[in-house]
């Protein structure tokens, strides 16, 4: 078996059964990856640890060969990406917090913060469900990078302020209360919506008008339910 061969199964048990990647090296690593670069011979110990766990898990080495290689293609393409970038704009276009994105992935909220700042890059196993959620919503990768662009360029002007989070929050609030689409709660306000991304987005004022047209709604939605629960009772 050739280090290339066994590096691809490497990568393929490692994501199937989270054997990590130090367990099933047992070679200096530095030596394992310049042979896995030029094509040479895996050592004898690794590749006995690689026949033990095709054994132990009935796996093929072919196919196991096959996964990994796909597996390390993946990763290449996924390091071109703008992470930063495609995180902030999809929630630009789902008009998401942070924390609200971590859910819709199921993740830690640090996660997505570390990304939009460019702190870490997300591993392949969060960059493939990553984009299988952009891919659920329909969304396209390039349009999403450009959106987030714009958003974090935005984000570092002096008019970005969190003291709009209040009303920004009293607005997401209303929207998801009445379950509609941004694009419906834009015409609602009858804002456009590029403009109700920036209110919500803490980088523009919402103007007293639009607010008053919020906090009358508000009140309406509460009379109703407040006749509805007296009408039960």
């Amino acid at each position: 078996m050739n280090s290339k061969e066994a590096f691809y199964v490497i990568k393929a048990l490692n994501l199937k059964y989270g054997i990590l990647i130090t367990d099933m090296i047992e070679s200096n690593f530095p030596e394992f990856y310049k042979n896995v670069e030029i094509g040479g011979i895996c050592d004898p110990r690794t590749e006995n640890n690689i026949r033990k766990l095709i054994e132990k898990f009935n796996e093929d080495i072919r196919t196991l060969t096959k996964d990994g290689q796909k597996i390390v293609e993946e990763e290449r393409k996924f390091k071109t990406l703008s992470w930063d970038k495609i995180i902030a704009g999809i929630r630009q276009e789902l008009l998401l917090t942070q924390k609200g994105l971590a859910i819709q992935l199921n993740m830690k909220k640090s996660r997505i913060s570390d990304w939009e700042r460019s702190a870490k890059k997300p591993n392949y196993k969060n960059c493939k469900r990553i984009l299988d959620f952009i891919k659920k919503n329909r969304f396209d990768i390039d349009n999403l990078t450009q959106v987030g662009e714009t958003f974090l360029q935005k984000r570092k002007c002096k008019s970005y302020s969190p003291s709009f989070s209040e009303r920004a929050l009293i607005l997401r609030g209303l929207m998801k209360s009445m379950d509609i689409s941004p694009a419906e709660f834009s015409n609602f306000l009858r804002i456009a919506r590029s403009t109700l991304s920036e209110y919500l987005s803490g980088y523009r004022k919402i103007p007293d008008n639009v607010m008053k047209i919020v906090n009358e709604t508000r009140i309406k939605k509460n009379q109703t339910i407040r006749k509805f629960l007296e009408k039960i009772s």
